[in-house]
């Protein structure tokens, strides 16, 4: 391995490292310790500094993931394909919810015969969301209803635009009927008072929560087939009144 974080692919490897050790709430002295090394020698290695094979599976190994899973997600770091889509994109995508979901699968490495089988859609609709995805020059879709994605699997959605709008139209809906009383409801809840500094590092937890769980879902998706079902999770905070808690209710 090229040691020096000089060399992108290195480089990305390192900040791959460092976010999913900051999503597992893991600092330097913890994982000097985990390893019997100096806090001073972890820090060099997240400099690409001295980051040799063996160190980065020692890494994986704490992580509990492989060094192909790490490679995987380094690889997004060295994407240039772009990242945003135009307003009208976003627009046309999340008018059809099924849509949106086909595509950001497909963002995700899923294959188009992949969605079909375990969103279980007829051939001739799969189809068709992808000769629209098409349109919208969000793919190029090849013989065999093989795809080229055009844009990264890094996504960054407009703030306040039309990714919220939809949630807003369907998926909401999952959460209001939600019965917290099933026996595979996941769910937890607490009530903070945060500065403003609390609720931005709030919203880095749940973006780091988010990539971590997407990860569990990859690699179970990658073992093969398996009785697996699909979650709609939310990860969400709302500034209320504790004055009027309660109020309203039987």
């Amino acid at each position: 391995m090229v040691q020096s974080s000089s060399h992108p692919q290195v480089a990305a490897l390192v900040a791959a490292f460092k976010q999913l050790f900051r999503s597992r709430g893991l600092r330097y002295r913890e994982i000097a310790a985990s390893l019997a090394v100096t806090e001073r020698t972890v820090k060099r290695w997240f400099e690409g500094k001295g980051l040799t094979m063996q160190v980065a599976e020692e890494l994986c190994g704490l992580l509990g993931i492989t060094f192909m899973e790490l490679c995987e997600l380094a690889k997004d770091d060295l994407d240039q394909r772009p990242e945003e889509l135009s307003r009208e994109q976003e627009q046309l995508l999340f008018a059809d919810l099924q849509l949106a979901l086909v595509f950001m699968l497909l963002s995700r490495g899923w294959l188009p015969n992949e969605i079909q089988m375990e969103c279980h859609f007829p051939e001739a609709l799969l189809i068709s969301h992808l000769v629209r995805l098409e349109k919208l020059r969000l793919i190029d879709l090849m013989p065999g209803n093989k795809v080229r994605l055009l844009f990264g699997r890094k996504i960054r959605w407009r703030s306040g635009g039309e990714a919220g709008r939809a949630f807003g139209r369907g998926l909401r809906q999952l959460f209001v009927a939600m019965d917290f009383t099933r026996p595979d409801a996941v769910w937890a809840a607490q009530v903070m008072n945060l500065s403003a500094e609390s609720v931005e590092e709030l919203r880095g937890k749940f973006a780091a929560m988010a990539l971590e769980l997407q990860q569990t879902a990859d690699a179970a998706r990658a073992r093969g087939p398996t009785d697996r079902t699909w979650h709609a999770v939310l990860f969400a905070a709302q500034p209320f009144e504790p004055t009027k808690l309660g109020r309203g209710q039987n």
